[in-house]
């Protein structure tokens, strides 16, 4: 097979992967929401966010540097699984050590506590399965990954669904969770050990500093990640209570659902941002410019859409008990801009080897959006951490651009224009969507996107060169 088929396959794999399980995913807190109220879905939310934190030290970065180093050396394979695994169940000892000692000093029931620990006990599992993906991803064979993914989104969702029919609550949320998962991560180790390699267990000391040194690295890049995404679910819940947290929760995760376009449209255009970095810098400093166009040009409608049709969202997809999520809702639906040019501004930096800055840039926004939770959740509640998440999230793409252009030279002041364009563009969209008020909340943003569009084609925002030139850097 060439080298365009098998990656032309591979993507579509993970696309099929990616797609499916998000959307099964975002399913299995539809249906928890439903069944939960506001109150048990805070619960979940609160579980699941310390869980994945926990997982930090259980997993300790180990998974992603599998995943990098097995795709240079195939042949490590079984020296890295035989270790790693042995690590990885060490690690996660500790970590369950760490996570009782502090449920000691959380104040909270016992039963939160419990979902709490099972929480972490499905993600240390997942971590299992991730990490065997790697061995998926270096032989190039990322249909057992999507076969594997699927099946645990599957489980979790058909047990879930039975166990809320049968009457049982949010203790056997986690233990569908466990049980999908584990199932999966059985299957996947069993792929493995039949088409790649016959792993055992290995303890070689040495061998052990070899792995943890620079798996460090990745951890540190993780806790700054997870700590930015979860640390306001957490303070939230601790500060506040569990339906504040719930409410929250329910506008985050539908919000975050529509993250899909953003990956996927990063996704198909990596792999050429990184070839021409490399390559063709100058034709890589244009691509910067008509990317980030093209980015903001979605990212502004599908915010003002999401603002308009809320109230609809919310209510079909969580019910009445979430409607006063409604609010929290419309003032995230802002962050879509700055998700948008976050994508796609850490891919421009990884294409560029600077993966260091964007740690670093994360780091700094973690600490931020830690102080500014501490200052606006006792004042104002859930709508306290919004504001955290849309300032922090801002801050991150302004830095992330501040740093691109210091080592391109890109964006240029045509990007300031531009995003006054677009900006001009929405304003006119947002006063089309208060006019129209007594629509539908579907037709009141359709209108409003509509308007949007007519607006940004009379701003001369689009020229006639760029399809032609957008089709000359991409061609191969």
């Amino acid at each position: 097979m060439s080298v365009v088929k098998k990656i032309t396959k591979n993507t579509f794999w993970l696309a099929i992967s990616s797609i499916t399980s998000k959307l099964i995913g975002f399913g299995i807190v539809v249906l928890v929401a439903r069944n939960l109220l506001s109150e048990g879905f805070g619960q979940y939310s609160f579980a699941l966010s310390f869980g994945i934190i926990i997982n930090v030290i259980a997993d300790f970065g180990l998974s992603t540097l599998t995943n990098r180093d097995l795709a240079r050396d195939r042949n490590q394979t079984k020296h890295y699984i035989e270790n790693i695994i042995v690590i990885k169940t060490v690690l996660t000892a500790v970590a369950f050590a760490l996570l009782v000692i502090i449920l000691e000093f959380i104040d909270k029931p016992l039963y939160v506590k419990v979902i709490v620990f099972l929480a972490s006990l499905y993600v240390v599992i997942e971590s299992y399965n991730t990490f065997f993906y790697a061995v998926f991803r270096a032989n190039e064979k990322m249909q057992f990954e999507t076969i594997s993914r699927i099946l645990e989104r599957g489980l979790i969702l058909g047990l879930i669904a039975l166990f809320f029919n049968l009457g049982y609550g949010i203790f056997f949320v986690f233990v569908a969770y466990i049980v999908g998962e584990l199932i999966s991560m059985l299957v996947t180790a069993i792929i493995v050990y039949k088409k790649f390699c016959h792993f055992t267990f290995r303890i070689d000391l040495p061998q052990w500093k070899k792995f943890l040194k620079p798996s460090l690295f990745f951890a540190l890049t993780n806790v700054f990640i997870i700590v930015y995404f979860k640390i306001d679910v957490l303070m939230l819940s601790i500060m506040k209570n569990d339906r504040i947290t719930g409410l929250y929760s329910s506008a985050y995760d539908l919000l975050f659902a529509f993250i899909f376009i953003p990956t996927i449209m990063n996704a198909v255009v990596f792999p050429r941002i990184s070839f021409l970095a490399r390559n063709f810098f100058d034709k890589f400093k244009i691509l910067i410019q008509l990317l980030l166009k093209y980015f903001l040009i979605i990212a502004f409608p599908l915010s003002i859409g999401l603002y308009f049709t809320a109230p609809f969202l919310m209510k079909l997809i969580y019910g009445s008990d979430f409607l006063e999520a409604i609010p929290l809702f419309q003032l995230m639906s802002i962050v879509m801009v700055f998700v948008f040019l976050n994508f796609i501004n850490g891919s421009y930096l990884n294409a560029l080897d600077k993966q260091h800055i964007s740690t670093i840039i994360a780091g700094i926004c973690m600490v931020l959006n830690i102080a500014i939770n501490l200052v606006l959740i006792p004042i104002l509640a859930a709508k306290g951490a919004a504001i955290a998440t849309i300032i922090t999230e801002a801050v991150l793409a302004l830095f992330s651009l501040l740093a691109i252009k210091k080592f391109t030279g890109e964006p240029k002041a045509e990007f300031i224009i531009l995003s006054a364009k677009l900006i001009l563009a929405s304003l006119i969209a947002i006063g089309t969507g208060i006019l129209t008020s007594a629509f539908h909340p579907i037709l009141q943003g359709i209108t409003a996107c509509l308007t949007y569009s007519l607006a940004v084609f009379a701003l001369g925002v689009f020229n006639a060169q760029d399809r032609p030139y957008f089709l000359e850097l991409v061609r191969k």
